[in-house]
């Protein structure tokens, strides 16, 4: 029996040892890092190259990359110095060559192994993810959107845009992949670089050359100079990652690009709002979609006019990607710009040539969200947004409560008409229970059916709470009821069973953004709203807005409004007492008794309830 647990034990240890080393693979943003320094990835192309989902989908469908050699990188920047192109700093050429050329040795979902290509056989194409004009395929001597492998002799040898003047890229001997790279990633060094233009001056000459038709002025008063040197660096690496970089810059067409800073797309990617690393793995034609929503074609806007506060379109987004997407973002004299979801605020206006750069605290997002992809996250969302939220509710039984109230409210609602839904914080529902008990009122059923039909509002929609942000003076009525035995249970002595949004003397501390975290995804600026409610002593913060699809609207809030004043009746020791007692019963119309992981699915049916009601 101990030589067969002891055989037991080595067995766990060896498979947690392959699991670990697993997880330690080396990904492609690994491999640049480590194998070619001096190339010196942007943030943008770091988080592209080491994204998991990437290293999900070469486990899944294979990889191929090529990758040169430290030395022979050296060798391009010594080259690059003497003819005065510039590798390094803020500038186009830069930007370009330090993200647009790395897609062109990355094949996704290329499962070729050159170490079985026969001696003399026939070659094998590649397609790679860089999209240059010098690589079309109907341009002379130019193999396409991808590289061809063959096999000769001496060796292992891809043919590229730069193979008739610089000749193939030979693959070091032995021709073997490069060791500890992720599962499906395989990795060869090649002694010379890949081009997708016939040389390094050929891809400069382009990259300078950029400058819009019509134009004659130079490269960097193009739009891609212009986001290089404009802080909106981050942008310009997103136009070449999805390809979109040709359609403005090798055009005469105007353009107003609606361009988020560095920093707002930075934030945007670490907090889970816009997760284009994920997107480039799995969606890359969403993502093309998302980037290309921001550039409005055939006018050049300083400033918002009467047609564009409707609508700027067309814009580049090709297709329509479903999910409820706006047709074109909004541009309102309050120097507000609206994109299907969310808001953003105008910073700088620059010009590029015959088109116009409007910087933008926050990036677009051109589809809708529903209530389920606010507060649990799904297939679609995920890229674009929503936070995963669901085992933060299922900690919560009140949540679950109120969402399949919420649920059933609006599944009654007429078809088309627009809800707006409160959700309080998982500290709002803590610190609300703690002063029901304090006021000796019953924590049962029926206070949470008041409470929760107090914090849903049919009829109230979004454009609403629009025009209260634009106005902060302005206030507007939500369309909520309390039914008079409930208000009779919590205000024995009468109260104001009303709720209104107005304008806040400031916006929300970032502390109190903050404690949202554990329900929703907060938007990357606090709206400056607040809920007036029938307690004058109370302050209800608005901590985040969205906008959901039908025209309604989900406030995040960091109190549960109230009728009137709750009174102080009993002790420290007596609300304890109150809230022991009442732990660990969830409300009947929301999540029964069962466990966690029964909450959790009737969190997740009472989300997908809500969903089906809010969707047009």
């Amino acid at each position: 029996m101990k030589l067969q647990l002891a055989c037991l034990m080595a067995l766990l240890a060896a498979s947690a040892a392959r699991g670990a080393s697993a997880e330690a693979c080396l990904t492609a943003a690994d491999v640049f890092e480590r194998e070619l320094p001096g190339l010196q990835l942007s943030p943008v192309f770091k988080r592209i190259y080491g994204n998991p989902a990437l290293k999900a989908r070469a486990r899944e469908s294979g990889g191929l990359l090529l990758i040169p050699t430290a030395e022979a990188w050296d060798a391009v920047s010594s080259v690059a110095g003497m003819q005065n192109i510039n590798l390094k700093g803020e500038n186009v050429t830069a930007a370009l060559m330090t993200g647009g050329l790395p897609l062109y040795w990355l094949a996704q979902d290329s499962k070729l192994d050159p170490r079985t290509l026969p001696i003399g056989g026939p070659p094998s194409r590649v397609e790679t993810a860089a999209r240059w004009r010098c690589s079309l395929p109907e341009k002379p001597g130019s193999v396409g959107y991808g590289m061809v492998l063959s096999r000769r002799a001496d060796g292992v040898y891809a043919e590229h845009g730069g193979s008739n003047s610089e000749g193939p890229a030979r693959l070091a001997e032995p021709v073997e992949p490069l060791p500890g790279t992720c599962p499906g990633l395989n990795v060869y060094v090649v002694e010379e670089i890949p081009w997708p233009c016939s040389s390094l001056a050929a891809l400069a000459t382009e990259i300078d050359n950029a400058s819009q038709n019509g134009c004659r002025r130079n490269a960097d008063t193009a739009v891609s100079g212009a986001l290089a040197v404009g802080g909106h660096r981050d942008f310009l690496q997103l136009l070449v990652a999805t390809g979109l970089l040709p359609s403005v810059d090798k055009t005469s067409t105007p353009f107003t690009v609606l361009a988020p800073t560095d920093a707002a797309l930075e934030s945007a990617a670490a907090r889970g709002a816009f997760k284009y690393g994920e997107l480039f793995a799995t969606n890359r034609t969403l993502l093309a979609q998302i980037i290309g929503y921001h550039i409005v074609s055939g006018q050049a806007l300083k400033q918002p006019n009467q047609q564009s506060a409707e609508r700027m379109t067309p814009t580049l987004m090709a297709g329509n990607p479903g999910c409820g997407a706006r047709v074109g973002p909004s541009w309102s004299a309050d120097g507000i710009i609206r994109g299907g979801r969310g808001v953003s605020r105008v910073g700088r206006i620059s010009e590029a040539c015959h088109s116009t750069i409007v910087s933008i605290d926050t990036p677009l997002l051109p589809c809708c969200s529903t209530f389920e992809g606010l507060l649990e996250g799904n297939k679609i969302s995920d890229g674009l947004g929503a936070g995963h939220n669901l085992s933060a509710i299922a900690q919560a039984p009140q949540l679950q409560g109120f969402l399949a109230h919420a649920a059933r409210l609006l599944r009654a609602a007429p078809r088309r008409e627009p809800v707006t839904v409160l959700v309080p914080s998982s500290q709002a529902w803590k610190n609300f229970l703690r002063d029901v008990a304090r006021a000796d009122i019953p924590i049962n059923d029926a206070l949470y059916d008041a409470v929760f039909g107090w914090l849903v509002a049919p009829g109230s929609s979004w454009e609403e709470v629009e025009q209260v942000m634009a106005d902060p003076k302005q206030s507007s009525e939500l369309n909520v009821s309390l039914q008079e035995t409930a208000e009779a249970r919590l205000c024995p002595d009468g109260g104001r069973p009303r709720l209104a949004v107005t304008g806040a003397p400031a916006a929300a501390p970032p502390a109190a953004r903050r404690r949202l975290a554990g329900v929703a995804a907060p938007p990357a600026w606090a709206p400056g709203l607040r809920i007036v409610d029938g307690d004058d002593t109370s302050t209800v913060a608005v901590t985040g807005v969205e906008s959901t699809c039908g025209g309604g609207a989900v406030l995040f809030v960091d109190a549960v409004p109230r009728p009137c004043q709750l009174p102080a009746l009993l002790s420290d020791a007596q609300v304890a007492a109150a809230l022991a007692a009442a732990a660990g019963e969830a409300p009947a119309n929301g999540a029964a008794a069962g466990g966690r992981g029964a909450a959790a699915a009737v969190a997740a049916a009472a989300a997908a309830a809500v969903a089906a009601a809010l969707v047009l």
